[in-house]
Formats: C-alpha cells, structure tokens, sequence
C-alpha cells in the first residue's frame, strides 16, 4: 500500500503541471515552486516545460482549425459566388450559328456550356474536380435550402433544353436558306472576314435574333432600310451577311432575308425559345438573390462530411 502511495504521489496530472507554469511565469521560482509542493526541483523543471510545450502544440492546433475553417469558408463562398455568375443566359445568336459555322476547338458559352465536335454539353460552373468537389459540399453545408439547389438543378436542365432549341433553330435556317437560294454557307473563317463567297453567319444569328425578340414582345429598330449592298456584299446591323457575285443572287438573298425577319416570329420553335428564355431570366434573378443571401454572412453555415472528418 506504501509503495502504491508513492506511485500516486509522484504522478503529476496536465492541470497541476499548467498550475505550475501559471506560477512560474507569474514570477514565482522553480525552487519556490518546489519548496511550495513538497516536490524535487528536477520535478518541476520537467514538468514545467512539458506544460509549456502541451500550451504551444495546443495554440498551433487550434491555429491550424482557425486556419482550416477560414481556407474551406473561402473556398465555399468562391464556388457559390461562381455559381451565381453563371446565371446568364447565352444570347440565341451565339447559339443558332454553332451548327453551321462551328469553332475549330471547344467553344465556352456563357452560363457553362460547351460546344465541341458537334455536341453541346452542360459543363455548368465547375472547370475542375475540385470545383465539383467544393460545389458539392457547399449543399451539404445548405442541405435545408431546397429552394436554392432544387431551383439551381432545374435552372440547369432548363438551360441545356434552351440552348438546344437555340442550336436546331440555327441548323433549321442555316439550311432552309442555302435550299431556297441554292447558295453554300461559309466556313466560320470566310464569315469573319466577309470574302468568302456565299451565305455569312449573320444571314442566320440575325433572322433568329430578331424573330426571338419580336416574340418575346420586344420593339425593334431595325427595319428594312438598315439592308445596305456594297459591291457583292449584303450587310445588315453593322454584319456582312452574304457575300454573292451574282446579282440576282444578291436579290433574291436579300429577299428571303426580308421574308424571315417577317415570318420567322410566329413559329413555334421561335416562340419556345423566348418563352424558355423569359423563365430562364426569371428564375436567374431569384437564384442569384437567394445565393447573394448566402454571401452577404460571409460564412457558409452547416457542415460538410469534410468538416466531421477533421472535427471542424
């Protein structure tokens, strides 16, 4: 029983060891220290230190938690900030030529769409992984918000069924045009620069564009007058929109040019895509608002699998 006394009594426990450093760094000497305790000076030395060095590795971790939660709140914030920038819609005239006049490498639209080799894809705004990753633990920390994520998924569906509409609307025309007039459509190159012989990429972004926003009830400007000859070009709105040798050609282009800015608002597919696009606009007001709440805080509140791993 005597020798377990002396076992117990030589045991010194973290909260008298930081006692002991309380003291010792108030001003009171280790000899004092060990005068007052009743224990061996080499004893408190020890002990001592070893609460000064428990304080310092205590300090670094919560400094590496004040750390950690900062760097992973900034992420969070930086992809939700993001994925509120990408709520705009693509304008139909970058999407009705695609199509026809398609870029030699992937071509990036507003809202994170992508058009490559002929397909169009939703890549939304994740450019990588890790931005999948954080997107995905920014629900995890907002998993009481259906309103945002249910409205950011159906934003996104909604999105590609636009664009879609958009690029079949494009294909539509595009090839409807070089029947009727039995002219080829340029390449993108020759529709840049306007030389090239044939039908240029406005002869379609145009007709589209204008049909869109007369559907949508917007009131235009643009009038026939605003179709100017130059040489063998035909421009239109500041574009050359074909370039034909011919001047019956040149005629009859410039007919069938007139005859689609004036019918082309009442089809169907037209007036799907304005309708498409009025509630895409819509709804990207509301979301950004809702996502704008989130960034206001500056923090996102919640946790995430990432954070129960490293006990944040």
């Amino acid at each position: 029983m005597q020798d377990r006394g002396k076992r117990n009594r030589k045991r010194i426990f973290p909260d008298e060891r930081r006692r002991w450093l309380d003291k010792y760094e108030g001003g009171k000497s280790q000899s004092a220290l060990a005068k007052e305790t009743g224990r061996n000076i080499r004893t408190i030395t020890t002990h001592v230190q070893r609460a000064s060095d428990e304080r310092e590795r205590a300090i670094a971790r919560t400094d590496l938690y004040r750390q950690a939660v900062t760097k992973h709140n900034k992420d969070l914030l930086a992809v939700l900030e993001g994925a509120r920038q990408s709520l705009v819609v693509p304008h139909a005239e970058l999407l009705t030529v695609l199509v026809h006049f398609p870029w030699d490498k992937a071509y990036m639209l507003p809202a994170g769409l992508e058009f490559q080799d002929g397909v169009l894809s939703l890549a939304s705004v994740r450019s990588d992984e890790d931005q999948i990753r954080i997107l995905e633990l920014a629900r995890e920390h907002l998993r009481r918000d259906k309103e945002l994520w249910n409205g950011l998924d159906e934003w996104w569906s909604m999105l590609k069924e636009y664009a879609d509409e958009c690029l079949e609307l494009g294909r539509r025309v595009g090839a409807k045009a070089s029947e009727k007039l039995a002219v080829e459509l340029t390449s993108r190159e020759g529709s840049a620069t306007g030389l090239e012989e044939g039908l240029h990429e406005g002869f379609v972004s145009w007709p589209c564009r204008l049909s869109i926003e007369a559907a949508s009830g917007k009131v235009t400007n643009d009038h026939i007058d605003e179709i100017k000859v130059t040489d063998s070009q035909l421009r239109y709105g500041g574009d050359t929109i074909a370039t034909l040798s011919s001047p019956e050609k040149r005629d009859a282009a410039r007919a069938y040019f007139l005859e689609l800015i004036t019918t082309l608002p009442q089809d169907p597919s037209v007036r799907k895509v304005a309708r498409q696009k009025r509630q895409l606009d819509s709804d990207a007001r509301r979301l950004r608002r809702l996502i704008g709440d989130a960034l206001l805080m500056g923090f996102v509140p919640g946790r995430c699998s990432v954070c129960k791993r490293v006990g944040l």
